[in-house]
């Protein structure tokens, strides 16, 4: 497999943005010789430096899992085209022992980074940090040939997957770092109810068959990042193809798309297999085999289509670059855990993990669960609704009734129940209206305007609004979703959830209907309204 390697002359800024975090919970399988690797850095090098890192038999145990976690990251960003980020802050390495991984230190994963980096097996980028503006970057590393060198026939990224969490309960302190807490019956509970429907989704087979589908960048690029991490496989490709005329508003200083348009992109034959694909060349930086699919989203990354899109249109928020007459994806990682927040199990505690979650409405309709086609069932206006049952209000009307920029206004909505105080609710909505395209009615009395609309609308749930009330709520609909995903698993029916919604085949959908009423109206003792 033929991708450039990056280097600190070559590097774009987007690599840099774009990068994907460090993972401790990758995995490679054992048709490779990544141990012969981490055997040779250890043994050869590591161990033979001046610098005394290894001090007796425990630490020796901790730096070569660290070793090998490292070089598999590294490999796995040369795959994707882009570089690792990870933290050099050591608050961010302090977790509790029921989370494993106990060689995840900040005295071993940096000064580890640092000598490969000195020995010439990793180039970094180290981050940064505003203490004004209370924000900065995390730092970012990349492989280097001498390390690549070291991999000779390791090309088969088909071996490489995510393993779950040691734990699928999580706690996280109000720095959102995961901290250790005393076992309840409610905290067991949860664990068994959870593993309960895990063992059940990880005998299903989930796929994404996507048929005549138009497909963005940022699509493609989430694609690229699952395969080379393990997380999903492509199972057919046919007819894959750029699309001509993407947009007619273009800067003078970005390169010309309208001339690239009538470049011919030849089309990828039936797959079933992932290696030993031919490299089919558009120019000397674009492919179109699907190995390589990750050299065409970044080529187009380096026109910066994104910020163009970002910055010429308001309403639509990605680009169409491509179609195919057939993407079909099989889903690896379909596994859940669940995060509370703030140090208490009384906020937050929804379910995170799975792939599925991360893809666009538009694209979940497209879900096939054992081959079968699926229905997606959510809440209206979840967390509005909640609202409304907490003050004692049966409120069954469309929230949104008589205003025309809908998506605007639930972006409103959202950030107002989110934001602990008015000043981060104006500064959130105008940060989310920027990522959606507007370039408009971004001023502080713009929004303000936009703010004293809703409240205008719904004076009766006015008081919860820019109150932190997020993580509360967040907490009631999880414990709806636990009831929802317990039930279902009980009766053998495998289900997606995505937070206020659940994803099950279609002969499923009265039952799931009948759950999610039922399993709402047990918690807040209203009926909700789902479609």
């Amino acid at each position: 497999m033929n991708i450039p390697i990056l280097s600190n002359e070559t590097i774009t800024r987007e690599q840099l943005y774009r990068a994907l975090s460090f993972d401790i919970y990758r995995h490679v399988g054992t048709r490779n010789n990544l141990t012969k690797i981490v055997n040779f850095l250890f043994f050869n090098e590591i161990l033979k430096n001046k610098e005394n890192l290894i001090k007796n038999r425990k630490t020796k145990s901790k730096f070569m899992d660290a070793l090998r976690q490292v070089v598999l990251n590294l490999y796995i960003g040369y795959l994707g085209h882009t570089t690792i980020k990870y933290p050099r802050n050591k608050a961010r390495y302090n977790h509790d022992k029921r989370y494993g991984r106990l060689w995840f230190k900040y005295s071993v994963i940096v000064s580890l980074i640092d000598m490969l980096e000195r020995l010439g097996y990793l180039e970094q980028k180290i981050g940064f940090f505003n203490k004004d503006r209370r924000k900065g970057k995390e730092s970012r590393i990349w492989i280097t040939k001498k390390l690549l060198d070291l991999f000779n026939d390791i090309r088969d990224y088909n071996s490489i997957s995510k393993e779950q969490p040691c734990e699928i309960i999580q706690l996280k302190d109000k720095q959102k770092k995961l901290i250790g807490y005393r076992e309840t019956q409610s905290t067991d509970r949860m664990r068994k109810r959870l593993k309960r429907y895990n063992d059940l989704i990880s005998f299903q087979n989930i796929t994404l068959r996507l048929e005549h589908k138009v497909l963005d960048v940022n699509f493609l690029h989430t694609l690229w990042n699952w395969i080379v991490s393990g997380m999903c496989e492509i199972l057919e490709l046919t007819n894959f193809e750029k699309i001509s005329n993407l947009c007619s508003n273009l800067n003078s200083s970005s390169p010309n798309l309208t001339s690239m348009s009538n470049l011919p992109i030849p089309s990828s034959p039936n797959l079933t297999s992932m290696s030993n694909l031919p490299i089919s060349n558009l120019t000397s930086h674009i492919y179109t085999s699907i190995p390589l699919l990750s050299r065409m989203v970044y080529k187009y990354q380096y026109l910066h289509i994104d910020s163009l899109l970002k910055n010429e249109l308001n309403e639509q928020r990605n680009i169409a670059l491509f179609k195919a007459d057939k993407l079909f994806i099989k889903l690896n990682y379909i596994f859940l855990h669940r995060v509370f927040n703030n140090g208490k199990f009384s906020l937050g505690g929804r379910f995170y993990g799975s792939v599925h979650q991360q893809l666009p409405k538009d694209y979940r309709k497209h879900f096939f669960i054992n081959d079968n086609p699926t229905v997606e069932l959510d809440y209206s206006a979840l967390h509005i609704r909640m609202l409304y049952h907490l003050e004692g209000v049966d409120f069954r009307k469309d929230p949104y009734e008589g205003i025309e920029e809908r998506e605007k206004f639930k972006t409103v909505q959202l950030i107002l129940i989110n934001a602990k105080d008015r000043k981060k609710a104006v500064c959130g909505i105008r940060k989310e209206l920027m990522e959606m395209g507007y370039r408009t009615g971004l001023k502080d009395e713009d929004i303000e305007g936009l703010i004293e609309t809703f409240v205008s609308l719904h004076p009766t749930i006015s008081k919860f609004l820019h109150s932190g009330v997020g993580l509360k709520l967040q907490n009631i609909d999880s414990k709806i979703m636990d009831n929802i995903l317990t039930n279902l698993t009980k009766m053998g029916i495998p289900a997606l959830p995505v937070h206020d919604s659940v994803i099950v085949e279609k002969g499923y959908e009265e039952e799931l209907k009948y759950q999610m009423v039922n399993c709402y109206k047990k918690v807040i003792g209203f009926e909700p309204v789902v479609h």
